[in-house]
Formats: C-alpha cells, structure tokens, sequence
C-alpha cells in the first residue's frame, strides 16, 4: 500500500482532484466511514502502476486492500484513460464501492450482490445531494452501468449488463468503450 502511495504523489495535480472528489462524496455518504482522502485514493498511470503491482489487466480503476494487521485500502484511478468527467465521476464512487466492500467482506465476488447493493446506495447518495460536488461533478450523469460493472478498460458494460441499464442514451464513455472492443 505504501509503495502506491508514492507512486500515487508523483501525480499530485491529478491526485489532488481525485481526493478533493472523494472527499465530498464522502461527505455525502454517511452510511460508510470513508477515511481521509490522502492515504486512501490517488491517480498514476497504467505503466506505473503495472510496476509496482505487476498486475497487467487494463482498467480505469482498481482498489487494493488488506486487513492485516488491520484494514486498510487504496483506491487508484488511471486518470489518462478517463476522457470525460461523468467517466471520472462514475469510476471513484465504482471504487469507492470496492473500498467499502472489502471492509465488510473480501469473500464475497468482485461485483456481486454486496458491491450491486454498496454501489446502489452510493449512487442514491450522491444523486440526492449531487449539488454539493466539486465543479465540474455536480453537473454531470452518473453512469450507473459503469459503477455496477467492471471497470477494465476494453470492457462494454451494456453488451454484458443490459439488466442495469438506464433507458438514455448511450454516453461518450460508452461509446469510447464500444469502438475499444472492436479495435
């Protein structure tokens, strides 16, 4: 965890936008005691963070966690591969949601029913006071197919999820990730 907080530092533009958000949507979340912004979410670039993990599958988010000696957590957001806001926004409360999962069970699947019901309530949450996001945050949709399915980069959440989908239109990150499937 350590290690990723340095790497995480040498992003402290990219990182200090990501904790300012995850710091309000903690705000707004009182059903889970998010813990300070600055140890617990950064952005770093998919090679960096390949370096320290060796984990290679492309994504735009990911949250690594340990319970000994006890919990603790650390979100990382690949702030290159998020090309809208709605695409950043949708992603930190998906992770956030990971972050909350694992405090209360790391048995149970990755996106199952626990992270569905943690994700759910994330995103009543922040709908309900939306308002007191950071700009640009405040403005824009949240995906919510992008918060209750994987985040790996490539992945098409509605070829996979059609049961979690809203009725609107596609957005520009689904498109993005549409074309990515057929490259």
């Amino acid at each position: 965890m350590q290690q990723l907080r340095r790497v995480a530092a040498n992003y402290p533009v990219e990182s200090k936008r990501v904790q300012a958000l995850y710091t309000a949507i903690a705000g707004i979340y009182q059903d889970f005691p998010f813990p300070d912004n600055k140890t617990h979410i950064g952005c770093m670039s998919d090679e960096d963070h390949m370096s320290v993990t060796k984990d290679t599958t492309r994504k735009l988010g990911c949250t690594h966690y340990l319970h000994i000696p006890k919990y603790d957590y650390f979100i990382v957001i690949f702030h290159e591969e998020l090309e809208t806001d709605a695409s950043f926004l949708s992603v930190v409360i998906h992770e956030m949601a990971h972050g909350e999962q694992g405090a209360i069970s790391t048995s149970q699947q990755p996106h199952g029913k626990l992270f569905k019901k943690i994700g759910k309530c994330l995103i009543q949450h922040v709908k309900s006071q939306q308002a007191k996001l950071p700009k640009p945050y405040c403005n824009v949709k949240i995906n919510e197919v992008t918060v209750l399915t994987q985040s790996v980069k490539g992945f098409h959440p509605f070829k996979h999820s059609l049961d979690l989908c809203s009725k609107d239109m596609p957005t520009v990150e689904n498109t993005r990730m549409q074309k990515s499937v057929h490259s």
